[in-house]
C-alpha cells in the first residue's frame, strides 16, 4: 500500500464509512453503572450509524456486534473487526457484562427549540433523574455535520459524573435548519449562545461549562469572551487561525506518513493556493492547473480534485480561513482546560499550544496538557495516522482524570 492509498483509506475511515451490525432492540442507547464505574451504549457518528459500547471503568470503546437476542459483543476496535473483549446481556433493565451486573441510570431528556439569527436548532437538556446536577455541560461540535448523538462518548461520561448535558443538532444536521457548509465561526457561536439562552428561558440554572472538540476551539473562546460560560474544556481544539491550521495539518500528517520535505513543501503550496481560491484572491483555473500538474507527476499527497468554484465548502473556507481568535482569547475570563494529543496530526499539539499561549491574557486561568500517545480522538495510538484510528479501542488514561480533576475544583461535589 503506497502512502496515497494510506491517506485515502485513513480519510475515509475517519469519515464514518465503517458499518457494523446494530445491537438487538433490548440493548438500547442508555447509561448503566456499578461499583466499578459506568457503561453506556450510544453512537459514535464518525464511524457510522451503528451502536457502540463505552466502558468508562476500563476506558474502552468498541463497536457492538450482535450475537443473539438480548446480547451483543463488545469489539476491541471501533470498526468491529477486533476480537471481543466482553459479552453484554440484557437482564431486564439491568445489564450483565461478564461478571459485572450494572444498574440503569435514568436520564430525563427535555427537548426544546432554540432560534439563532438564521437557523432553528433542535436541542435537548439531559439530566440524571433524582439528583441536583453538579453543573451543566454545553457540548460544542467539531467540523462537519453532527446530530446530538455525536456527543455520546463524552456526554454519557459527563452524565455519569452527575452533570446535566445540553446538546443540539448542529445547523443543517438532524432536525436543525440552516447549513453549516455556508456558515462562519461567528454564526456557529451564535447557535451555541441561542441554545444556552433558550435553555435558561425554560429553567436551566446553576453553573454552565463548555466542552468542545477540534473546530470548537474557535467557538468556545467566543462564548467565554461573551461571559456565557463558567469555564470550558477544549478537546484537541485548534488555537491557530483556520487558514494556518489547514497547512499545519497537511504538514503534520504528511511528515507522519514519511513524506520528504520537498513533497511537503509542494503540498503546502498547493493547499495554500486552494485556500486562496476559496478566499477569492486567486482564480479557480490556477488550482485546477496545479492539480493537473501534481496528478501528472504522481503526487501521493493529492487526495481529490479541487472543489468546484461554487461548492459550499468554498464558502465555508472563505468565511472561516481568516478568523482571528486572539481578541476572544484576550477578552475571555472563564477558566480553561486545553487538552492536546501528542500524536494528533489533525490539530498538532506543539503548534496549537504555542498559538494558545501567545493569545491568552497575562494571569489567565488556562491549564494546558498534552496527552502522551493520544491521537485526535484521545485514543491510545501507536502512530497517530488516520488509517490506524478504526483499530483503536482505549482512551488514554489521563484524559478523563484530568477533566475530573479540573471540574472538581470548579463544580459542585458529586452527591
Amino acid at each position: 500500500m503506497n502512502r496515497r492509498t494510506m491517506l485515502l483509506s485513513g480519510a475515509a475511515m475517519i469519515s464514518g464509512c465503517v458499518v457494523v451490525p446494530s445491537p438487538t432492540p433490548s440493548l438500547q442507547r442508555g447509561l448503566w453503572r456499578d461499583d466499578d464505574g459506568a457503561f453506556a451504549i450510544g453512537r459514535f457518528s464518525e464511524y457510522g450509524d451503528s451502536d457502540f459500547g463505552f466502558d468508562y471503568a476500563a476506558l474502552r470503546v468498541g463497536a457492538l456486534v450482535d450475537r443473539a437476542e438480548g446480547s451483543a459483543r463488545l469489539s476491541s476496535a471501533l470498526n468491529g473487526a477486533g476480537p471481543a473483549i466482553a459479552t453484554l446481556t440484557a437482564e431486564g433493565a439491568s445489564l450483565r457484562m461478564e461478571s459485572r451486573r450494572l444498574q440503569p441510570v435514568t436520564i430525563d431528556r427535555g427537548a426544546f427549540e432554540a432560534r439563532s439569527p438564521d437557523a432553528t436548532l433542535s436541542a435537548e437538556l439531559a439530566t440524571p433523574t433524582g439528583s441536583k446536577p453538579r453543573g451543566t455541560m454545553l457540548m460544542i461540535y467539531g467540523s462537519g455535520p453532527a446530530p446530538k448523538e455525536a456527543f455520546d462518548p463524552w456526554a454519557f461520561w459527563f452524565l455519569s459524573q452527575g452533570f446535566a448535558v445540553l446538546a443540539y443538532d448542529k445547523r443543517g444536521s438532524g432536525r436543525s435548519t440552516g447549513d453549516w457548509r455556508v456558515s462562519g465561526l461567528e454564526a456557529l457561536a451564535e447557535d451555541a449562545k441561542a441554545t444556552l439562552l433558550a435553555a435558561k428561558a425554560i429553567g436551566l440554572s446553576g453553573p454552565v461549562f463548555g466542552w468542545g472538540a477540534s473546530q470548537a476551539g474557535w467557538v468556545l473562546p467566543q462564548l467565554g469572551a461573551a461571559g456565557a460560560l463558567d469555564g470550558f474544556i477544549m478537546h484537541a481544539g485548534s488555537a491557530m487561525r483556520p487558514g494556518d491550521q489547514i497547512l499545519a495539518q497537511v504538514e503534520a500528517e504528511l511528515r507522519a506518513y514519511g513524506f520528504p520535505k520537498e513533497e511537503i513543501d509542494r503540498s503546502r503550496a498547493y493547499y495554500t493556493l486552494d485556500t486562496d481560491v476559496s478566499r477569492g484572491v486567486r482564480p479557480w483555473d490556477e488550482v485546477k492547473a496545479a492539480y493537473d500538474a501534481a496528478s501528472a507527476s504522481g503526487a501521493e499527497w493529492l487526495l481529490a480534485p479541487p472543489a468546484a468554484p461554487d461548492a459550499p465548502e468554498r464558502t465555508m473556507v472563505r468565511l472561516m480561513a481568516d478568523f482571528d481568535p486572539e481578541p476572544y482569547w484576550r477578552a475571555n475570563r472563564a477558566p480553561v482546560l486545553a487538552l492536546f494529543g501528542a500524536k494528533d496530526w489533525i490539530v498538532p499539539a506543539d503548534e496549537n499550544l504555542a498559538a494558545l499561549k501567545g493569545m491568552t491574557a497575562q494571569g489567565a486561568d488556562v491549564a494546558t496538557r498534552i496527552m502522551p500517545g493520544a491521537n485526535h480522538l484521545m485514543f491510545e495510538s501507536d502512530t497517530g495516522l488516520r488509517d490506524e484510528y478504526p483499530t483503536r479501542s482505549r482512551i488514554v488514561p489521563q484524559y478523563f482524570a484530568e477533566i475530573e480533576r479540573w471540574l472538581s475544583a470548579r463544580a459542585a461535589p458529586r452527591s
